[in-house]
């Protein structure tokens, strides 16, 4: 009996301590942040939550449900791809209306971007894309191109020829800050230069450091402290 007395008096200044912190915490209300957040639907439009009243607007989209949504790097336009990878459209963020849309299809081919990286000025889209053609009897299916489109005049200017001869369906690429250089991420990273696509720079991240050491990894980061970051050419 001695001993089961004993016990809850031991156990007396640690339930206090924790009683302490309990209270402070369950009194504390959690902070809304003062951003927004966007969110993309499958009824086809975009939906942006305001983190500090917490209520939401739609931005409607005329090209359906979107795959990808991605922020240019001035944060004024969303480019979004249809959920069929065909079709592009671009979104005002400072209005939240639609603005352009655009596709590389037509009626005997549907031309379906696998990746895509537009450059900081909007004059330019790098697309990597596969090619479904109608014959008569069948789809013929081309191989996996990367394609030049300029944004203003809305059609391939120009094919960019795979860097070593290595095509690739499964690739991410990013423009430089001033959109001189183009990065192409896989095994290396290559560096080319925008002007005719030629590589000026390589990150042989594949090759270890030291003989017993295991090959580096990168991926791609648009915050400082991702693993990977890309700076601008006078950095």
């Amino acid at each position: 009996m001695a001993q089961s007395r004993a016990m809850p008096r031991r156990l007396a200044p640690l339930l206090a301590l924790l009683g302490l912190i309990a209270v402070p915490l369950a009194a504390q209300s959690p902070a809304a942040g003062n951003g927004t957040i966007f969110v993309g639907s499958y009824s086809g439009h975009l939906t942006a939550v305001d983190e500090a009243t917490e209520k939401f607007s739609k931005i409607p989209l005329t090209t359906g449900p979107p795959f990808v949504v991605r922020l240019s790097p001035d944060k004024t336009r969303f480019y979004v791809q249809s959920a069929n990878q065909e079709r592009f459209e671009v979104v005002d963020v400072g209005s939240r209306k639609s603005v352009d849309t655009f596709t590389l299809s037509d009626q005997r081919k549907h031309v379906r971007a696998l990746a895509f990286e537009v450059d900081p000025l909007h004059r330019t889209m790098v697309i990597v894309a596969k090619t479904a053609t109608k014959q008569i009897d069948r789809w013929e299916i081309g191989d996996i191109s990367m394609q030049f489109y300029d944004l203003a005049e809305k059609k391939v200017t120009r094919s960019i020829p795979w860097p070593r001869g290595e095509e690739r369906e499964f690739v991410n690429i990013r423009f430089s800050p001033d959109g001189k250089l183009l990065y192409f991420f896989g095994d290396d990273v290559l560096i080319l230069e925008t002007a005719n696509f030629t590589e000026v720079d390589t990150w042989a991240l594949s090759r270890p450091i030291e003989p017993a050491a295991s090959p580096s990894a990168c991926s791609v980061s648009t915050k400082p402290s991702g693993p990977c970051t890309i700076h601008g050419s006078g950095a």
